[in-house]
């Protein structure tokens, strides 16, 4: 992987606003991986267990949680950026995630990740990351989100 983007100020941020920054390099998503996931969230739904049923009902095999991919956001964040410059840094949340298409497991995911905009708080800056997922080598995304960083 390439050198991590540095971010040290609100004007390095909004310097990049409305710019895909980065790509990450692909994340693997195994059963076991997937199991431990859904046994974390108490998910017991037979598409991400059941791969003779998945295979008959005509999905091919097995499918990720929809939100076990945008958990992953975290991993490719930190593999592609540093912000080693501020005090702390807390992952706030979302303001959007759409699921586009079902990811396959075993498969691969690569995040595509862009600044949407920076804002300057009364105690910390607030960035909203545009992001997309994508399914190995396909050229459209199997979702969209936007999440929400503040940095002190």
């Amino acid at each position: 992987m390439a050198s991590k983007h540095v971010f040290r100020t609100i004007d390095d941020f909004q310097g990049r606003a409305g710019q895909v920054i980065a790509r990450s390099d692909p994340i693997e998503i195994t059963r076991e991986a997937m199991a431990q996931f859904c046994a974390s969230v108490d998910n017991r739904e037979w598409i991400h267990r059941d791969l003779e049923r998945c295979k008959a009902a005509g999905l091919g095999g097995l499918i990720a949680p929809g939100f076990m991919v945008p958990a992953l956001f975290s991993k490719a964040f930190f593999a592609l950026f540093d912000v080693s410059a501020f005090r702390s840094i807390l992952f706030s949340g979302t303001d959007r995630i759409r699921l586009l298409a079902p990811i396959p497991v075993p498969g691969r995911v690569a995040f595509e990740i862009g600044i949407d905009r920076a804002e300057q708080r009364s105690r910390d800056i607030a960035v909203f990351y545009d992001a997309k997922w994508f399914v190995d080598s396909r050229p459209d995304p199997a979702g969209v989100g936007v999440f929400v960083i503040r940095y002190c």
